[in-house]
């Protein structure tokens, strides 16, 4: 036994420190002692500690309740499964504190898949590597503050895909085929390198203070991708939008950056501003009105827009701008 247990560690050891991101999403229970096995639902948590499934389970109401805090939840490649109607979620959270789960499915719940409820003391949850898919209400949905939601996939949910309170990181995500917004950002977070697609909102909306980098956002109902006032907005690309490919605070006060974005083939404006604005390296093509319109008040540099106006309608490459500085720009 003690043989066996050696070459169990060694092997353990090896992973970890061999494929260092193995280590972010799996803790292999090998022996007991390790963590508490989940075998049926419903199920609460009502103390700290690793807990992990090794089959998929069944629920007919809420399938995990977190009643504690410092919890990781493993569902090691298996899923949740709900009833497909009610009012139940998948893991349902209330005022609770680091919490993480990571590396399974959760379908079917009649409301939300993962849901956090308090919004203003809950914290510092993670979500790593979770399929959240066919639920009633929101993917994720996560009140509170201070969350990392990282290589998730959400789709076909009856509202957002994603949901990231304040002061949340939310990166390499898929969110498709949503019916709110693929992903919608509180306030001040940071959103890198997701994809949207065919969202039944905006592909991704993300409130004041946020930073938008290198996401992909197409086929959305609404905007590609929209911002309130003091954003970021850079290297992302909007195409097949049916609202504005990228908008950012149009007609107030923004006070944003937006720089190097591509913008193509949407249904309304390439890029819609509001005032304020640093808007330079931008690209903007073939969308129905405008290429980049603008309330005042901007700077506009090193812009190219070109055959824009598809509708035939009173538009230009790059809109009138009061009180803007106008530099140098490829806007036939």
């Amino acid at each position: 036994m003690n043989k066996r247990l050696g070459i169990a560690i060694c092997v353990l050891a090896f992973l970890t420190f061999s494929f260092p991101a193995w280590a972010d999403f799996y803790v292999v229970p090998f022996c007991r002692g390790v963590g508490t096995e989940i075998k049926a639902l419903p199920f609460e948590i009502k103390t700290p500690g690793f807990y992990y499934i090794t089959r998929d389970l069944n629920a007919t109401g809420t399938g995990i309740t977190v009643s504690a805090d410092n919890v990781t939840i493993d569902l090691m490649g298996f899923s949740l499964i709900g009833p497909g109607s009610g009012t139940n979620f998948g893991i349902y959270m209330n005022d609770r504190r680091n919490v993480e789960i990571r590396n399974g499915t959760i379908r079917n719940f009649g409301q939300h898949g993962i849901y956090e409820m308090a919004q203003q003391t809950a914290m510092g949850h993670r979500v790593l590597g979770v399929r959240t898919v066919g639920n009633g209400g929101s993917g994720i949905l996560l009140y509170g503050s201070d969350y990392q939601i990282k290589d998730c996939t959400a789709s076909n949910n009856g509202d957002d895909g994603i949901f990231a309170g304040r002061n949340s990181l939310v990166t390499r995500n898929t969110v498709a085929e949503n019916k709110g917004n693929g992903i919608y950002g509180n306030g001040s977070n940071l959103v890198v390198e997701n994809v949207a697609k065919n969202n039944k909102r905006n592909g991704i909306c993300a409130v004041g203070g946020s930073t938008v980098i290198r996401n992909n956002s197409t086929g959305s109902t609404q905007d590609g991708i929209t911002v309130a006032a003091g954003c970021t907005v850079i290297n992302n690309t909007a195409t097949f939008n049916s609202g504005n490919g990228i908008s950012v605070g149009p007609g107030t006060y923004t006070g944003s950056t937006v720089k190097g974005n591509t913008s193509a083939s949407n249904g309304q404006d390439g890029i819609a501003i509001g005032a304020d604005a640093l808007v330079i390296e931008n690209i903007v093509y073939s969308n129905q009105n405008y290429g980049i319109s603008f309330a005042h008040s901007c700077l506009v540099d090193r812009n190219v827009a070109v055959d824009n106006n598809k509708s035939g309608g009173p538009y230009t490459n790059l809109g009138p701008c009061g009180f803007c500085t106008v530099e140098v720009n490829h806007a036939p």
